[in-house]
């Protein structure tokens, strides 16, 4: 069976080939399945969804009536998880709430009325090929001004990544897929990241020279998992030094502590 890669195997792979072996290979249950931060995350998101819906329709939804579904369901999928939880932070649950209904309004109150936007797509998985490996991607917003399309991702991270980051290559990567399916609609592909929490806007053009050496990166890092997974399978999944424990600042978080044999017996 062909896997599909994704963005989030590869960051798990390079975090810690152990983490991705017991996630992905041998698909062992988390010890955690979600935590404040991740819910957040996906309320965020989906708070953002349903505004560029809806002014795709021409439909302008108030903030109050955005910020009453995002309570809804943070409060929905904080009570599912409950018992799953992670706390990464010492950080009131009243915290985040409040953190993000100041972020988001600012959001809707410096790009209201959004007249200015060309709404394509939002929150749209897609799937393209990397050297003739399937990779899955999900765009946040796909937006058209003109002869160029504009990727859209948002972050809610507390921490600004460097200037050279996962997150730029995520996004180049998807011209892939929109020089396939559009070619002849488009002269130039940007993208944008909008990081919430900071108020900062990146944002950048694709082009052949950009995405050419991440298409190498990415192809073998693919090649290197794919080797690996076969080397796996012929050990009768006995070599631990295949998909080795990597020791980082992620072990403090990382759902497998009690089967790492890095950490198992170990505070952290």
């Amino acid at each position: 069976m062909t896997t599909i890669y994704s963005f989030s195997q590869i960051w798990v792979y390079q975090q810690c080939p152990k983490k991705y072996q017991y996630q992905y290979i041998d698909k062992i249950e988390k010890e955690f399945k979600s935590s404040p931060d991740l819910i957040l995350w996906t309320s965020v998101h989906w708070w953002l969804e349903r505004l560029y819906q809806e002014v795709n329709m021409r439909k302008i939804p108030t903030n109050q009536e955005l910020l009453k579904i995002f309570h809804e369901l943070w409060n929905k999928w904080i009570h599912n998880a409950w018992e799953k939880l992670q706390y990464k932070w010492d950080q009131p649950i009243h915290d985040y709430i409040s953190r993000w209904e100041h972020y988001l309004t600012d959001y809707y109150d410096k790009y209201y009325p959004f007249s200015w936007v060309n709404v394509i797509w939002t929150e749209l998985t897609i799937i393209f090929k990397i050297n003739n490996k399937p990779f899955k991607g999900i765009i946040d917003r796909l937006d058209k001004n003109w002869d160029t399309y504009i990727i859209n991702d948002y972050k809610t991270n507390k921490k600004l990544p460097n200037e050279y980051n996962n997150y730029r290559e995520q996004l180049t990567l998807y011209w892939l897929w929109i020089k396939q399916n559009f070619w002849r609609y488009l002269k130039h592909i940007n993208a944008k990241i909008h990081y919430l929490h900071f108020w900062l806007l990146d944002e950048w053009e694709i082009t052949n020279n950009t995405i050419s050496p991440i298409i190498e990166k990415y192809s073998k890092i693919i090649d290197e998992i794919d080797k690996a997974k076969v080397k796996y399978a012929e050990s009768f999944n006995s070599d631990n030094q295949i998909f080795p424990a990597k020791n980082n600042s992620f072990c403090k978080f990382c759902e497998y502590k009690k089967l790492c044999p890095l950490l198992k017996n170990t505070d952290i």
